[in-house]
């Protein structure tokens, strides 16, 4: 839209002016604005390529709400990662309370919600442990 606008504008300057030097300056113009929105979109591809974490996402913050949940004792081996722009995907290790081992299932269930509905994560990994579930060299 806003190259529509400027051609608009250029062709309306040459009518107006009769001088063809509105031409090139605007094509240059143009082109700035195209290599900007690619060097833009190869950042991104780059970005999801290497399977980095999302920068808007703070790993500190996923954690301290996944311990929020009712029956999680700690989270470990928390990774995030980008799929693609818009869809990004988490690993995870849960520690359930003694208490919570019969709702494992339900824990995860509302951590996965949990996850969708505040950070937009739909693709999850996560691997439940319990303490006397797990050996010593878990961590």
């Amino acid at each position: 839209m806003l190259r529509l606008i400027i051609l608009s504008l250029a062709g309306g300057l040459i009518v107006l002016t009769g001088n063809y030097v509105f031409d090139p300056i605007i094509s240059f113009i143009i082109g700035i604005l195209i290599l900007a929105g690619s060097l833009q979109l190869l950042r991104e591809a780059a970005h999801i390529f290497m399977e980095s974490a999302p920068s808007r996402i703070d790993l500190g913050e996923i954690e301290k709400e996944m311990r929020k949940i009712s029956g999680v004792a700690e989270v470990h081996d928390l990774h995030v990662w980008s799929l693609t722009s818009d869809k990004h995907a988490l690993s995870a290790h849960i520690l359930i309370d003694a208490e919570n081992l019969r709702a494992m299932n339900k824990i995860v269930e509302k951590t996965n919600a949990m996850l969708e509905s505040k950070y937009g994560i739909t693709h999850t990994a996560l691997q439940s442990e319990c303490k006397r579930c797990v050996g010593k060299h878990s961590h």
